[in-house]
């Protein structure tokens, strides 16, 4: 089974910015195969955080501002990685 860390930048209309890493299941998430640095990814695709789960969450604590946020995350790197050593 393959797996990908995903390394992710949410950035707002002001210039904030916010850097997080999830661990794909390609199994689950195929498509993901063809993720490349610098596609934009929806929040919420690929198991990444939904963007109720995101704003005022572990990540981003401040709340949703409708006239500088978004939903977009920012691919940054790409790893494979082995079953075992993803955390549970």
């Amino acid at each position: 089974m393959a797996y990908l860390k995903i390394e992710f930048e949410y950035r707002d209309a002001s210039n904030y910015k916010d850097f997080f890493d999830v661990t794909i299941d390609t199994k689950q998430f195929p498509k993901a195969n063809k993720l490349r640095v610098g596609d934009e990814v929806k929040m919420g695709k690929f198991g990444t955080p939904t963007k109720s789960d995101f704003f005022e969450g572990e990540i981003h604590t401040y709340p949703y501002d409708a006239d500088y946020d978004h939903n977009s995350l920012c691919v940054l790197g790409i790893t494979e990685v082995e079953e075992m050593l993803i955390e549970h």
